[in-house]
């Protein structure tokens, strides 16, 4: 009988300790909630400080080979990036969100962008680099996660939200009000 305790005992311990070794695994593989900003915020994700100046959607872009066409839409994305560390900084390419969770890697080539900050980019202490980003995604509102880069044990993170700004496309006419009627002129009249 003595034995039979002991083995449930030993049961019992071993299966609470299982759960409770699951329980952190589990709650150490969920994503923190991220801090998320108004465009035109200053940003930290230590070493790395940005600020998203702007954000604009094309149709194509203009390259010397000629009109360099999305799959779906470009985002252009203008930003200022300050390496805040001791150290050099690499600045890693940065991704989009979506409301339903997808994700979106920036584009790694920056035909047709006039001021692409290009695809390695290290910085040295307290510098500053402004330029921009780019993407091709489906129009709509996103947030842009910024991170300081590294080893992803370390790294620090935020969003940006980046709203959906329609913009008028000028080979749309845009209908114009008709003109208000003038004043009545009478009607002629006849000679007798």
């Amino acid at each position: 009988m003595v034995i039979v305790k002991r083995n449930s005992l030993l049961r019992f311990t071993l299966l609470t300790g299982s759960l409770i070794a699951l329980a952190g695994c589990s709650q150490s593989r969920r994503s923190p909630m991220l801090a998320t900003f108004p465009i035109g915020t200053q940003v930290t994700t230590a070493p790395l400080v940005y600020t998203i100046v702007d954000a604009n959607w094309e149709a194509e872009l203009g390259t010397p080979d000629g009109p360099r066409l999305p799959k779906n839409r470009f985002m252009v994305v203008t930003l200022t990036v300050t390496n805040s560390g001791g150290g050099e900084a690499g600045v890693p390419l940065l991704s989009l969100v979506d409301s339903r969770g997808n994700t979106y890697m920036e584009e790694q080539k920056g035909d047709g962008v006039t001021q692409w900050l290009g695809f390695l980019r290290v910085m040295k202490p307290a510098e500053t680099d402004q330029g921009q980003i780019l993407f091709d995604v489906p129009p709509g509102a996103y947030k842009l996660r910024l991170s300081s880069g590294g080893d992803p044990e370390q790294e620090k993170a935020a969003l940006v939200d980046i709203p959906f700004m329609a913009e008028k496309d000028p080979s749309v006419a845009t209908p114009q009000p008709a003109a208000p009627p003038g004043p009545a002129t009478p009607a002629p009249t006849k000679l007798k």
